[in-house]
């Protein structure tokens, strides 16, 4: 009996431990704080950024996202940090409002003061799309945005 007690304790001081450090883990993940670089006389043109596992990154009218606080490129970012590519994304939505999710699988569009990014989540046939776009204050979903080629 006293076993039994002392595995049931020992369990769930184990199962405790874990579940703080992925409070811990979550806790460290900050909010990229990022500055857009806008192209001049563009009429939403599209353009292939970074891809990681057949997940494209596009921008739509920008020539480029910068990191405030370090003088990094977002590529630069993707390249050279040691969080998964996940993780990544997850901080620079961190620093971003959702604004609205669509009915056709869960594309979310986020928004802030100078940028907008949409992540894909369409659901056709048998396939998922799971891209990302990213622009500008007034980027506005586009049907053409997350369609499975």
């Amino acid at each position: 009996m006293k076993k039994r007690i002392l595995l049931i304790c020992l369990l769930c001081l184990i199962s405790g431990c874990s579940a703080k450090n992925t409070e811990k883990e979550n806790e460290t993940l900050e909010a990229l704080k990022l500055d857009v670089v806008k192209k001049d006389n563009c009429e939403n043109k599209v353009s292939e950024y970074y891809e990681y596992n057949n997940r494209k990154v596009y921008f739509v009218c920008l020539n480029e996202v910068k990191l405030v606080e370090k003088p990094q490129t977002l590529s630069y970012y993707f390249n050279q940090t040691s969080n998964s590519f996940e993780d990544k994304i997850k901080a620079i939505k961190a620093g971003l409002k959702e604004e609205n999710e669509l009915n056709d699988g869960g594309t979310k569009i986020y928004k802030s003061e100078n940028m907008t990014l949409i992540e894909c989540h369409r659901v056709d046939t048998n396939k998922t799309n799971t891209d990302i776009y990213i622009g500008d204050e007034n980027l506005e979903f586009n049907e053409s945005f997350c369609s499975n080629k």
